[in-house]
């Protein structure tokens, strides 16, 4: 009897450290999955986190919670920045950098267009201010100079594109407050879903969107389940 007790000890001796080696090479093989699974996953978001948001969930249920929150953070966007750049700059140069080419060609469009309807006016009303400036000089030199009618029609051309020049103004306006707007909206919407594609402890998410009513404007907290 005691010597198949001893027999028995034995063999678990002998047994237990290969079971622990086997153990040490699951867990290897784990983290080793783990980072592909990482890696594919951040191949997809830059491919395009909307269009490959099911593909993305799919391959994100086999990660551990603390994988999965890694991946949120160092994916999730701000509006701060693209805001400033957006306001500042214009030209969707902000929405540009947040990778949002939807909002960023709009914007370019938008400020190139109200640019050049502006343009006739400034052209005629530097030439007024030209005309403006030098006149009197030209009249005490030449009285029967021609300049007179020049500048009249200098003022008769800037008032004609007037009009215009106001419609741009408005353009240039509306393109600034879509602009300011969008990049909280797009970085809202991206971490959504970041947030929903990746974790299924991380549905609820809150951020600030922009609030532009009749009535009311500013910021609210929005929460997003």
């Amino acid at each position: 009897m005691k010597q198949f007790c001893l027999a028995v000890i034995l063999a678990g001796m002998c047994f237990f450290p290969l079971l622990g080696e086997d153990a040490a090479v699951d867990a290897a093989a784990t983290d080793g999955s783990s980072s592909d699974i990482v890696f594919d996953i951040n191949q997809l978001i830059k491919k395009g986190l909307f269009k490959n948001k099911d593909a993305i969930a799919e391959k994100a249920q086999f990660l551990q919670e603390k994988d999965q929150l890694s991946l949120i953070a160092d994916n999730k966007k701000s509006g701060v920045g693209p805001f400033f750049l957006n306001f500042f700059l214009g030209f969707g140069i902000g929405s540009f950098v947040q990778k949002d080419l939807v909002g960023g060609f709009i914007m370019l469009g938008a400020d190139i267009a109200s640019i050049a309807m502006m343009i006739p006016f400034v052209v005629h009303m530097g030439r007024f201010f030209a005309y403006f400036l030098i006149l009197p000089v030209i009249a005490m030199a030449d009285p029967d100079s021609d300049l007179a009618k020049d500048f009249s029609a200098a003022v008769d051309d800037a008032a004609k594109y007037s009009g215009l020049f106001i419609a741009g103004g408005v353009l240039m306006l509306a393109s600034r407050i879509f602009g300011s707007v969008k990049p909280w909206t797009h970085a809202s919407k991206w971490n959504s879903t970041l947030n929903s594609a990746l974790s299924q402890k991380a549905k609820i998410t809150i951020g600030i969107e922009p609030v532009i009513m009749p009535d009311q404007y500013g910021f609210k907290v929005a929460i997003h389940l």
